[in-house]
């Protein structure tokens, strides 16, 4: 990259293994959730607002994609539950495509706020396909948000994604 062009700011990205905990919500603008087509009654316990979440994913999805609620906190978080096409009840493997394909759909759907911080998580997907699948999410938020340079008088406003955490 030219010296001319200030270095990219890209967002920090953190991980954890466990749930996240009211605290991160409460800092989380988005919350996105992928679970299996299929999940069962313990992953829907698991979620926040899963009795909300599974009402609104049976009668409305956004983009044909995701049902949406906000937790009563701090931060008033968006709440994002998609069904991954092809999973079953979360052990099936989805092809490369498939999976690229929902990420950049379900990326674009999350950053359409212009959220400062993204949580993503996978509840009830085997481990190994939860990883492919984050994986994926993460790469293609970051495509979404980046801008080639540009050298207009009134540059466009830079996005506020500041923080993904997976």
């Amino acid at each position: 990259m030219s010296d001319l062009l200030p270095p990219p700011a890209q967002p920090r990205i953190t991980q954890s293994t466990g749930p996240f905990s009211a605290q991160d919500l409460a800092s989380t603008d988005i919350l996105l959730l992928i679970t299996a087509e299929r999940p069962g009654a313990s992953v829907w316990r698991s979620i926040p607002a899963g009795a909300q979440l599974k009402k609104a994913i049976k009668k409305r999805k956004i983009n044909n994609l995701a049902a949406q609620a906000r937790l009563k906190n701090k931060a008033n978080t968006a709440v994002y539950l998609a069904q991954l096409p092809g999973s079953g009840n979360g052990e099936s493997s989805v092809p490369s495509f498939a999976l690229l394909s929902f990420a950049g759909k379900l990326a674009g759907l999350a950053l359409a706020d212009n959220p400062r911080s993204i949580s993503i998580s996978a509840p009830g997907i085997a481990d190994d396909q939860a990883a492919a699948l984050i994986n994926s999410v993460v790469a293609a938020l970051l495509a979404h948000r980046f801008s080639l340079p540009t050298f207009k008088s009134n540059p466009p406003k830079s996005p506020a994604l500041k923080q993904i955490r997976a």
